[in-house]
């Protein structure tokens, strides 16, 4: 992307920096003459989840009478139970006389990640930081670009459109530095109350032609302050008191995210055909029908200021390899290819660490495509699912586990290391989540020669392909479903129809088995090579062959896996359901108590757990480690670690597996609970 941004993080940035209130205003300027404060409401699809604190300053510098304004902005939301709430702090200096900043400062964070940019404007120069890098780019703009400070929309009350077209206006994309156009629209005089208040309105549509970002603005026809903002995708942000803050509450996005189709499908790597009937609003980029129409799918429809209305065909070859190019290859000659080889925001490829575990993945590789399917299959097995997880490539290698964002930019960060030109791209993946749905989706795509960009997706452990549920969107763009339905689809054929002699070294474990509480039944079967666990009412699960502890780890999901208990005939009796739930840790405590043993304070802290949308502590409490969950009243004492390194809780039913960094600090411990299955 341009820079590469988390899917959330773009949502909610692009349309909440933006405030203001009608205040004593000096006439001449609009601005206010006296320190004012005041507050706005987020909504996410009606629900509030979000404020903005904001304070106008006029400060006097050199003789000069400029404004400081400071926004403080806070959203909370979750995605699949894991939280992915977001603070931003801003600080601008504004020319009053223009309106333009001379000075902007932005802090944002969200799920443990860090960043930010800060711009400097001299007449008409411009330094621009980055601070999540720490780049520094230097350029000079034009006279007609317009330094939005996004609280006062005077230059919009200087030049009224006629009502009957639309007037285009350049700015600094803040978050990139680059240049985008908005398109602003005159709807007319509009009288609107907010916070028990009458203003005088002049409304305006306004159309980021980057991103597509589209809303309905309404400033005050005096001062050009912002009082609202409508967003086509759900989102409002509006005047409001400063009760918000005691008010808002935690917005749950799957119901924003996934679009709900009533089908489900078992096989899902199988899928491979679909065709989908859909209506998609994104933002991000500027959508046309020539970007939804790429080799292995197909768009008839219609595309209007980024709203997608019609059917796509999607069909997605496996790529067996041919004509791969040579590894390492030269595209010096291939101009087009140098923005994927390129890091970029959130792709570190130029970090050495991350180039020489590249190296070390893809050392000996054939050609190109066995190394960038390494590659994917390293990530696929060795980074967990986790919500928030590490975003950038080098926090995701460091932490061990992400979203399919994370796993997607790691994916093109080490290719891009070794000289492998790849892409991060963004659509809706088919799942049987909520019964069926798709669900907004990162992947890769890799650039073999001949054979064009080849789609790969680590996250669903289609590490060499993918399955023809995927709807791809973009590189920089949000999915945003409206409506979808699945009109028709068809399952990969096996290779053979025929009857398959099973190797005796499956025989023992084959059959049914039965949970003993809910009684729901788990058919083990022999499949393409290896064991296969039916999952009920879900998908059939492969599985890879045992390791030397004889777990059988799936192959769709890195965060389960199987054991076999056998009798004395050497036929399994019982089987071993083991999950792995990754809670990230997001504090040390803030002293050392110089009681507490040293091998013992690495481990204490909070760390969060998504299936109670809740933090657990771990503390030192007579002479053990102890957990304290908020949902119950005692706390869970845990027995001494085993020589596999796992901690069991006092009533032997979870364990937690601490996970360190190379430093030697706890990034997570993992829940592994564990089921038993009997044989029927």
């Amino acid at each position: 992307m341009k820079p590469t941004k988390s899917l959330q993080l773009f949502l909610l940035i692009a349309f909440m920096l933006a405030s203001g209130l009608n205040a004593q205003v000096n006439n001449k300027t609009g601005y206010p003459q006296k320190e004012q404060k005041h507050f706005y409401a987020i909504e996410i699809s009606d629900v509030l989840c979000g404020y903005i604190e904001e304070d106008v300053i006029p400060i006097k510098r050199e003789e000069a009478i400029l404004i400081m304004i400071t926004d403080k902005i806070i959203v909370l939301q979750s995605v699949l139970g894991g939280e992915v709430d977001m603070e931003i702090k801003s600080n601008k200096i504004i020319d009053p006389t223009s309106g333009n900043y001379l000075h902007l400062n932005t802090d944002i964070q969200q799920g443990g990640l860090s960043l930010g940019y800060e711009i400097k404007v001299d007449d008409l120069s411009v330094v621009y930081t980055n601070k999540l890098n720490g780049e520094t780019t230097n350029f000079n703009i034009t006279k007609d670009i317009v330094l939005d400070n996004g609280s006062y929309y005077t230059f919009l009350i200087n030049k009224l459109p006629d009502g009957t077209k639309a007037n285009d206006y350049l700015f600094i994309e803040s978050m990139s530095g680059e240049i985008e156009t908005r398109s602003y629209t005159f709807l007319g005089n509009e009288k609107i109350r907010l916070n028990k208040k009458n203003y005088q309105a002049l409304k305006f549509n306004e159309v980021n032609k980057k991103t597509g970002l589209i809303c309905d603005l309404w400033i005050d026809g005096t001062t050009g302050l912002m009082l609202q903002r409508t967003f086509l995708n759900g989102r409002r942000i509006y005047l409001t008191s400063p009760s918000v803050i005691k008010k808002i509450q935690v917005a749950k996005m799957d119901d924003i995210l996934f679009a709900k189709v009533g089908t489900v499908i078992q096989n899902i790597s199988g899928i491979a055909y679909m065709k989908i009937e859909a209506k998609i609003r994104t933002t991000g980029e500027w959508i046309t029908p020539d970007d939804l129409n790429l080799p292995g799918q197909e768009f008839k429809g219609t595309v209007k200021d980024n709203l997608i209305e019609g059917v796509f065909e999607i069909s997605h070859s496996i790529y067996d390899g041919s004509g791969a190019p040579d590894f390492p290859c030269d595209y010096s000659k291939q101009p087009d290819m140098e923005k994927y080889l390129n890091p970029e925001n959130f792709i570190e490829s130029d970090d050495p660490k991350l180039i020489n575990k590249a190296h070390e993945i893809t050392q000996g590789a054939e050609n190109t495509w066995e190394a960038a399917t390494r590659i994917s299959l390293w990530v696929s097995k060795n980074i967990t699912y986790a919500i928030p997880g590490g975003l950038t490539a080098r926090k995701t290698l460091d932490s061990g586990n992400g979203e399919c964002g994370a796993h997607s930019r790691l994916v093109a960060a080490l290719c891009r290391a070794v000289g492998i030109p790849a892409k991060f791209v963004i659509g809706c993946m088919y799942t049987s989540t909520y019964g069926g749905t798709f669900g907004q989706h990162a992947w890769n795509e890799i650039y073999m020669g001949e054979a064009g960009w080849i789609p790969v997706d680590a996250t669903a452990t289609e590490f060499n392909f993918i399955d023809s549920g995927h709807l791809r969107l973009g590189e920089q763009t949000s999915f945003n479903p409206i409506e979808m339905r699945i009109i028709e689809y068809e399952i990969r054929e096996e290779e053979s129809t025929e009857e398959v002699d099973i190797p005796n070294k499956f025989m023992p474990y084959l059959g049914a088995y039965t949970g003993p509480v809910s009684g729901n039944t788990f058919d083990v079967s022999y499949k393409n090579g290896s064991l296969s666990v039916q999952i009920p009412n879900q998908i059939a699960m492969p599985l890879n062959p045992p390791d030397d502890k004889g777990m059988w780890h799936s192959s769709v999901s890195n965060s389960l896996y199987f054991s076999f208990e056998m009798d004395d005939s050497g036929m399994a009796k019982n089987m071993h359901l083991h999950q792995l739930i990754p809670c990230p840790k997001r504090s040390s405590p803030e002293s050392t108590d110089e009681t507490v043993p040293l091998k013992f304070r690495p481990y204490l802290g909070k760390y969060y757990f998504a299936a109670i949308a809740n933090e657990l502590t771990v503390l030192y409490q007579d002479s053990i480690l102890v957990v304290k969950d908020p949902t119950v009243s005692q706390l869970i004492r845990l027995q001494p670690p085993d020589k596999n390194g796992k901690w069991m809780d006092e009533f032997n039913q979870n364990g937690l597996v601490f996970v360190f960094d190379e430093v030697g600090e706890v990034t997570r411990f993992n829940v592994v609970s564990e089921f038993i299955l009997e044989r029927k």
